[in-house]
């Protein structure tokens, strides 16, 4: 009879091991779609904040010195200066590179006013690309598709050293 209880307590106990081991396998796949929807949620945000220094780098109510600071930012949330972006200042209204782009807002005369409104990412549950229209200065508005990468780099804080995923916006692809 103890053989019993012996055999009877050690089963439970492994299917209870196997029941946990199941709930532990599963919730990584639901972290990883909340950690991809905190990055599409980033390159959103990264998107508008792209934009809104735009609209500052051509105030002409602000200094040399605060256009080419914003124009330095703006450049950083980018994966390198040839990404290619939309060019709101172009008559073909193509694509430009952001530095183009930056040298062109650095030049104009009157303030553009950008407003981005981001539809989504592709699929929610995906990391890569992000939906926007983009209307310049309440006139034309254009539907524009955004890659973004995460990489993963050492950050140096005070003494320490510690990897850290960044976010960097990559090139705009005009959409019908």
């Amino acid at each position: 009879m103890t053989k019993i209880k012996i055999y009877t307590t050690l089963l439970l106990v492994l299917i209870s091991f196997n029941s946990n081991a199941q709930q532990v396998q599963q919730q990584p796949d639901n972290m990883a779609v909340k950690v991809k929807e905190a990055y599409n949620k980033k390159a959103a945000d990264k998107i508008a904040e792209f934009y809104n220094y735009i609209e500052l780098i051509t105030d002409p109510a602000l200094t040399t010195e605060m256009k080419n600071h914003t124009a330095t930012e703006a450049l950083k949330l980018f994966e390198n200066k040839n990404i290619k972006v939309y060019d709101i200042f172009s008559d073909d209204k193509g694509l430009t590179t952001v530095e183009n782009l930056i040298k062109q807002s650095l030049r104009q005369k009157n303030k553009c006013v950008l407003v981005t409104d981001v539809k989504m990412a592709i699929p929610a549950n995906q990391i890569g690309q992000v939906l926007y229209s983009l209307t310049v200065n309440n006139k034309s508005t254009i539907n524009l598709q955004q890659t973004f990468i995460v990489v993963t780099e050492n950050k140096k804080f005070g003494t320490t050293t510690r990897k850290v995923r960044t976010t960097y916006l990559g090139d705009s692809l005009i959409l019908p």
